[in-house]
């Protein structure tokens, strides 16, 4: 019998269960089930081990499941003679006896594969083992369990608020059982062996079967051909062994035992961890561990630090690993020659050793024993220990550093040497100070080249013009200085308080000028001298001119004093004076004396003049020149036509006067600047670039051969001239690319917002290729005051920006932009071969780096723009850009963008009586190419235009495809008024409103066999007679037709009511037996395959077509085929993604038409409601009201607002009221493309491959072609 204390609980069969816990009896505490044969049924949840009175337990259970735990000590006579009992503490176990236990398992719930109505869930992570818990030395609790996160137990079994649940509300997965076991002695233990798990289970032919559990994911077949898989677990020392299995239903033949051996034997014997008993840490001053080193704490200075160790369990030799660290930041230890602030030290234990290491710091420095043997220590707190920081002591502040500056006579420069004589300075100093700063820091001051005057400002006028006056030639020496009770020094000065310093005109070069000290200090970087120098002036440079002298410098030295300049001209003499610094600072003086008939004498003079610095000239004899050759320079080689600078060489004797002789020009065919002059150079220019030309250059007065040069120009006959060409392009933003025409909508009204924010701005292009031009001139003939007006006087388009670039042979780049120019107006789409403007070199540059290198001015051969400043408003009034040197430039283009300001606007789209296209933008660009690059001999021109058309939306059907419409549509425009395009290519039909009439009935009235056709043409009324030719465009007010407009009386086929009884009897038949209840979603077509039933899809609710990446796919797949029916009833169909055929050629084959993908989408009483953002809807698509009061069968779009960014094409055909639909939906295409707001095209592939039932509901053959 089982001992009765309860364990107070056990979570996870893993967890490890403490030793004090003591026997218990089964938990959880619950009443058993009897069962009975046949009349107990299973309980509707996963629970384990609840009955009693189960016979197949009956040995040592007695029936009852809640005692799942059995074992039996195997000895030496093997397990299989000794019977199974609950405890085993009547014989103590011996060394090497095997004990084997035993867990029964059964899942309580009903058995879920019978085939009865009655079933519970399966079981799942099952886990069934045994944990062996060591109570005392001698005694062993084997504790059985069951887990499952599905597992339950109730006090009430049909009751799900009895569920039992432990102290903290949690609900109890695990049942347990548990055994008691004795040793016969202290030094023995159990522990399970390994690969010792064994299952015993039902198989399917209802047979035992014994199976070892020993690898993973073992497969057990059991009955119903169910297979679970098992793996088994044996861990925490040998003290747990289990399996998991990972499902087990419920009811008896999924029931079994789980058996583990477990083995006795003698406890391995215990080894004692090391410890530590003792340990020291010293620190020695230095690098030497003596005694009269020893120290208590740490100052920042070296110090060695050693420790001793004890420990007990560690054999001398072992290692063991010591840690040094240290608090201070900028503390080291030196290990293996590297500075680290944390070391780990790895050495051998010896209890006689001392450990040692260098350390540089302060801070807290700990010493801790980590570890020996690779084991912790125990006590290891006591081989850590610590040494501190020495306590600061007050250090008196040391001046580290002074600082001497100047300021005068302007600005902050540190001094430095060398002084310089008769120079004033105006000196102050700052000092540095550690390890504090002291209130008071001063400097003084002796010199022995010069004398101080106090820093007040009533001393610096006196300064000041002692020193004018030295500059002057007045000596001020030393002596003078002396005697005039002038001080040489200045004591006490505080740091920044100013001092003036003047070196004396007689300061001899000595390094000890001046000498700056900080007070209270014997720190020489706190002490500062400045040598002087005064060298004499050692050489002057002074130029000589054709007409003049300049004097450029010279080599001064310290000099100071005066230049002085006598000049002796006819007999005249006059004395002028420079001082050194005029000379220095002006780059240079000129002298105004004519070196022919003018001597000069420059020379220093005063104090260190030297005797080095003098230069003179004597004027040369009177020997007039003669001119020796005369030679064109350039054009050097051929002469071209715009080669127009021409420069001359002359050689004279005596050399260097040819700037003596006046030279004449002349020639033929040419326009000379200056035909009389004495220059080198001039200008001509050729008159008639197809005429001879020549130019001849003779000295005036000598008619020799040789002072006479003629250059002459002879045209190219053959050469060939190719025209500028010019092409303009308007940017298509819907369809991204550039254009010859486009379409766009307007504005909001009454509203600065656009109906289609691409419209906002529209970008032309102009490229010019400029052919042979040397110059071209360009301009918008459309453009005045920076707008161009449209055709009608309404609308205007506003200039908005300009940009200009160029490619040729220096490749591609921007030479003009204006400020608010945008790529992304025209998606920065490319506009030359495979470039894009944004690629070309200069692009983000601004105004003034364009005007700084592309603004024409004299002598540049290089692109550039005439009239540069009145670029932007020029181009905005209509006249000519002018780019010259067009010459290497291959392709030039115009970029310029216009803002949309058009009447049309929402409101005006609304209007009913819209009877013309809408508002035309016409502008065309020319060009014209000159031969020359002054823009003169203009030999071609060239033009052409683009043109914007602001319109309203228009809607398109084709392919002959018949739209019968049961209202008027009174939306969008008549495109045919604006292009040979018709609205519609097949007839677009209205019912005529209903006249008086005698009525005759036909046909059998039976709904069943009403078949829906479309009307064929013999029943249309025409309404364009002889005497009513307006009629014809008028029968749809916004529809024109390729084939015929017209109103009709509508045949009984095409009443609505008939529509309504054909179409409901049709559909019931089509969803008998095949109806899905909603509402439901459809992402992709393989969530058909449990829903259709031969490709119809019937749906009772909403249907919401959300296809995967914005497409929801018509296709075929293994079990569906490739023509579908849709049919939603009672609910509406919801369109949020693009619906198109599959074009995978796999699984498309026109000679298969099976392959071929059809679909049809119909709702009954409900409407189709289309996403604004849905751009291609493929298939027929029918929304009927079959019920009173007729409030659906509506396509309408959602949201219920207008749309102008989308055109949305049809691939089939509609039927239904589209009004809303088609009022909403208003983007504007290109008509040339199909791009109405709305483009229903029939597609014949609905009569290669109908959807299934289609036929039933409409004639499909009656709509393929407009008869």
């Amino acid at each position: 019998m089982k001992n009765s204390l309860k364990i107070a609980a056990i979570a996870l069969l893993l967890s490890v269960v403490p030793l004090q816990i003591l026997f218990a009896a089964p938990s959880p505490t619950r009443p058993g089930i009897p069962f009975e044969q046949g009349v107990t049924k299973g309980l509707p949840y996963a629970s384990f081990n609840n009955f009693t009175g189960n016979n197949n337990i009956s040995e040592s259970r007695n029936g009852d499941e809640r005692n799942l735990l059995v074992g039996k000590n195997c000895k030496q006579a093997g397990c299989s003679q000794v019977s199974w009992a609950d405890n085993l503490t009547s014989t103590p176990l011996q060394s090497g006896d095997k004990v084997r236990f035993q867990i029964y398992y059964h899942n309580n719930g009903d058995d879920p594969y019978n085939g009865d109505a009655f079933s519970s869930p399966n079981a799942t992570n099952v886990q069934i083992g045994v944990n062996l818990n060591q109570v005392n030395q001698t005694t062993v609790q084997a504790v059985g369990s069951i887990y499952s996160p599905t597992n339950q137990y109730r006090i009430n079994p049909d009751d799900a608020t009895t569920v039992i649940k432990d102290s903290s509300g949690n609900i109890i997965r695990t049942a347990t059982d548990d055994m008691m076991l004795n040793l016969a002695s202290t030094n023995l233990q159990l522990k399970f062996i390994p690969d010792s798990h064994y299952l015993t289970t039902r198989t399917p032919n209802n047979t035992a079967l014994q199976t070892p559990i020993t690898t993973a994911n073992t497969p057990i077949s059991l009955p119903a051909n169910y297979t679970s898989y098992v793996t088994p677990i044996i861990s925490n020392n040998n003290s747990h062994a289990s399996v998991r299995f990972n499902e087990l239903p419920g009811c008896f033949r999924f029931s079994g035992f789980v058996e583990f051996d477990a083995i006795v034997t003698e406890k391995p014997p215990v080894v004692q961890p090391p410890a530590c008993t003792q340990s020291t840490l010293k620190a020695y001053k230095g690098s030497h561990p003596t005694a009269q080193n020893l120290v208590t704490c740490l100052d920042g200075s070296l110090h060695t630090l050693e420790s001793t160790i004890t420990l007990n369990n560690v054999p001398t030799g072992s290692p063991v690993s010591i840690e040094w660290t240290t608090t201070d930041q900028s503390g080291y230890f030196t290990f293996n020659g590297q500075q680290r602030s944390t070391v780990t030290q790895t050495t051998i234990y010896n209890p006689a050793a001392q450990y040692r290491i260098p350390y540089t710091g302060k801070g807290t420095v700990t010493m801790k024993v980590l570890n020996a043997n690779g084991q912790t220590l125990l006590n290891q707190q006591t081989c850590t220990k610590s040494l501190n920081s020495c306590p600061d002591i007050p250090v008196a502040p040391i001046c580290t550093n002074l600082q001497v500056y100047n300021t005068y006579p302007t600005g902050q420069t540190a001094l430095s040497s060398p002084l310089k004589p008769q120079t004033l300075y105006k000196l102050h100093t700052t000092t540095t100070y550690s390890p504090t700063t002291p209130p008071n820091r001063s400097a003084n001051y002796t010199a022995t080249e010069g004398i101080f005057f106090p820093g007040g400002n009533v001393f610096r006028p006196i300064a000041e013009s002692l020193l004018i006056s030295m500059k002057s030639g007045s000596n001020y020496t030393k002596n003078i200085a002396q005697s005039a009770g002038q001080t040489f020094s200045q004591n006490n000065i505080p740091d920044g308080s100013p001092v003036y310093f003047l070196t004396l005109t007689d300061a001899t070069p000595t390094a000890t000028a001046l000498t700056v000290k900080a007070n209270s200090t014997a720190v020489l970087a706190c002490q500062k001298s400045y040598n002087l120098t005064n060298a004499p002036c050692q050489s002057l440079n002074v130029q000589k001119n054709s007409d003049s002298f300049d004097i450029i410098g010279g080599n001064f030295g310290d000099f100071t004093g005066n230049i002085r300049v006598t000049s002796v001209c006819d007999g005249t003499t006059e004395t002028s004076n420079y001082s050194v610094s005029q000379i220095q600072a002006s780059g240079g003086v000129r002298i105004n004396k004519n070196p022919n008939n003018c001597s000069l004498t420059v020379q220093a003079t005063g104090i260190n003049s030297g005797n080095l610095c003098q230069w003179s000239h004597t004027p040369p004899p009177e020997v007039p020149p003669i001119c020796k050759d005369l030679v064109i320079t350039s054009p050097s080689g051929t002469w071209e036509y715009n080669e127009t600078d021409f420069r001359i060489n002359v050689t004279t004797e005596p050399a260097g006067h040819a700037s003596n002789f006046t030279y004449r020009w002349e020639g033929s065919n040419v326009d000379i600047t200056d035909t009389t002059s004495n220059r080198l150079t001039n200008t001509v220019e050729i008159v008639n670039r197809d005429r001879n030309a020549s130019v001849t250059v003779t000295v005036q007065g000598d008619n020799t051969q040789a002072c006479r040069a003629t250059k002459n120009y002879t045209p190219d006959d053959e050469e060939e001239y190719q025209n500028p060409e010019i092409s303009k392009k308007v940017y298509d933003t819907k369809n991204r690319l550039w254009t010859d025409l486009i379409n766009i909508g307007g504005k909001y009204n009454n509203s600065d917002r656009w109906l289609n924010a691409s419209h906002q701005y529209v970008t032309y292009l102009a490229t010019v290729d400029t052919g042979s031009a040397r110059s071209i001139e360009i301009k918008e003939n459309a453009l005045s005051n920076q707008r161009i007006q449209s055709q009608e006087d309404t609308g205007i388009f506003n200039l908005e920006s300009l940009v200009i670039a160029t490619e040729g042979s220096g490749g591609r780049q921007v030479i003009y932009k204006s400020g608010n120019f945008n790529t992304s107006r025209y998606n920065d789409s490319v506009i030359f071969n495979s470039y894009k403007l944004s690629s070309f070199s200069n692009y983000d540059r601004s105004t003034s780096y364009y005007k700084d290198r592309f603004n024409c001015e004299e002598d540049t051969n290089s692109i550039c723009i005439e009239n540069f400043d009145e670029i932007f408003d020029d181009f905005g009034d209509g006249q000519s850009i002018k780019i010259n040197n067009t010459r290497n430039i291959n392709h030039i283009f115009f970029v310029y963008q216009m803002e949309n300001n058009t009447i049309i606007t929402d409101q005006y789209c609304q209007r009913t009586n819209i009877n013309y296209c809408g508002e035309t933008f016409d502008n065309t660009a020319s060009v014209t190419g000159y031969k020359s690059s002054d823009f003169e001999s203009r030999y071609a021109t060239d033009q052409d235009d683009a043109q914007a058309l602001a319109m309203c939306s228009f809607i398109l059907t084709r392919q002959s495809g018949d739209a019968f419409f049961k209202t008027p549509l009174r939306v969008g425009i008549d495109i045919s008024q604006c292009y040979q395009v018709e609205n519609c290519e097949g007839p677009c039909i209205v019912e005529e409103p209903e006249k008086d009439r005698d009525i005759i009935s036909t046909g059998s009235g039976e709904d069943d066999d009403i078949v829906l056709s479309a009307p064929t043409h013999d029943i249309c009324k025409f309404s364009n007679t002889d005497d009513n030719i307006a009629g014809y465009k008028n029968a749809l007010e916004s529809f024109s037709s390729a084939i015929c407009e017209l109103k009709v009386s509508v045949a009984q086929d095409w009443q609505e009511s008939t529509i309504n009884k054909s179409i409901s009897a049709s559909v019931e038949r089509l969803a008998r037996n095949n109806t899905t209840q909603g509402p439901k979603t459809l992402s992709t077509i393989d969530q058909l395959s449990t829903i259709h039933q031969n490709g119809v899809i019937v749906i009772e609710g909403n249907l919401t077509i959300n296809g995967s990446g914005g497409k929801y796919i018509i296709e075929s797949k293994p079990t569906i085929p490739a023509a579908q029916t849709y049919i939603i009833k009672n609910g509406d169909l919801t369109i949020n993604s693009n619906i198109e055929y599959s074009t995978v050629s796999e699984l498309v084959s026109f000679v298969a038409p099976h392959t071929i993908p059809s679909a049809a989408f119909i709702v009954l009483d409900g409407d189709i409601i289309v996403s604004n953002t849905v751009t291609r809807l493929d298939g027929i698509y029918m929304a009927l009201d079959t019920q009173e009061p007729k409030d659906t069968g509506k396509i309408r779009t959602s949201p219920n607002t207008p749309t102008y960014d989308n055109t949305l094409i049809i691939n089939g055909s509609l039927i239904g009221d589209v009004f809303q639909l088609f009022s909403n939906r208003r983007a504007i295409g290109d008509p040339l493309r199909d791009q109405g707001a709305i483009t229903i095209r029939y597609d014949q592939r609905l009569l290669l491959n109908t959807p299934p039932g289609l036929n039933t509901l409409l004639d499909i053959t009656q709509l393929r072609v407009a008869r």
